[in-house]
């Protein structure tokens, strides 16, 4: 028979799920403020090229970081970028449905300092709580988590299954581990590379381990673009895991199956009692006749 266990405190998820809109409208806004202009993404290649490359420039980037400055959804679909022009036989703007993409900046600049704040003290509140309650010893990696996270992630891809999904009596499993505790870090540098990039003359100290304001800007970016894969990958396995898994960061209880016991035959309950010897077993003589009849 099943019974329901806790397994997330109220804290832990409130912060999971307050996080969770916050961290969508800073990359919402974010993208705004990228694709305010083509420069902005240009000198964002340009820095991870030399980045790559030895400090080879590359004044030729990729066409794909033009940023269309709209999107014309009705009457038919077009891109439209920076000096491209409608036919004179087009409808009126108002008789047809666009998306403004470019020319964005000061609303996505608004936007994403206003919930930047909510986004640094909800998961400065999250690594207070991990630590006060200990809740940290959960997530904190061990030394032999790296190679068991292999293990974990082999097993997910239907390689191997010869491992459990998490051993008995914790709350994740290694590559969970890895990931909860990497996504703490993540945090901490999102942070600090936004802080040195929205204040360049103040937060300028903050660039330098990340080479400068450009490159303070590419570890922001690579930093988005890694919460990004986090997401579809952590979405991914709960909708693998199934509904008990989701249901416990609702409620904080999951239900547990209980094995069940094993059921003893008769047969092998006798099998098992050890035999007594006979006292008055008769004695065997010599003619082979026994002298129990005798």
């Amino acid at each position: 028979m099943a019974h329901i266990q806790k397994k997330h405190p109220l804290a832990i998820r409130w912060f999971h799920w307050v996080n969770f809109p916050i961290l969508a409208l800073m990359i919402w806004s974010g993208t705004l403020i990228l694709w305010a202009n083509d420069v902005y993404a240009t000198q964002l290649w340009q820095t991870g090229y030399r980045v790559l490359h030895s400090g080879k420039d590359d004044e030729t980037p990729p066409r794909w970081l033009r940023v269309p400055d709209r999107i014309v959804l009705r009457p038919d679909v077009r891109v439209l970028y920076s000096g491209d022009t409608l036919p004179e036989s087009y409808p009126e703007p108002e008789k047809r449905t666009e998306i403004l993409t470019g020319s964005r900046l000061a609303e996505g600049m608004a936007w994403h300092f206003a919930f930047a704040w909510f986004f640094a003290l909800n998961g400065l509140a999250y690594v207070v709580f991990l630590g006060a309650s200990g809740q940290w010893r959960h997530l904190a990696p061990r030394k032999d988590s790296l190679k068991e996270a292999v293990k974990v992630a082999v097993k997910d891809l239907a390689f191997w299954k010869r491992i459990e999904a998490a051993p008995a009596g914790e709350k994740y499993n290694h590559a969970q581990r890895l990931a909860y505790s990497g996504v703490v870090v993540l945090g901490i540098l999102m942070l600090i590379t936004g802080l040195a990039i929205s204040k360049p003359a103040q937060g300028a100290w903050l660039a330098i381990p990340f080479g400068g304001y450009q490159g303070a800007r590419l570890w922001h970016f690579i930093v988005t673009c890694l919460f990004v894969a986090f997401f579809f990958v952590h979405v991914g396995q709960v909708i693998r895991a199934g509904w008990n898994n989701f249901r416990a960061i609702i409620t904080g209880w999951q239900q547990i199956a209980e094995t069940p016991e094993p059921q003893i035959t008769l047969v092998e309950l006798v099998e098992d009692e050890p035999r007594e010897e006979l006292d008055d077993e008769p004695e065997p003589t010599t003619d082979g006749t026994d002298t129990a009849g005798a």
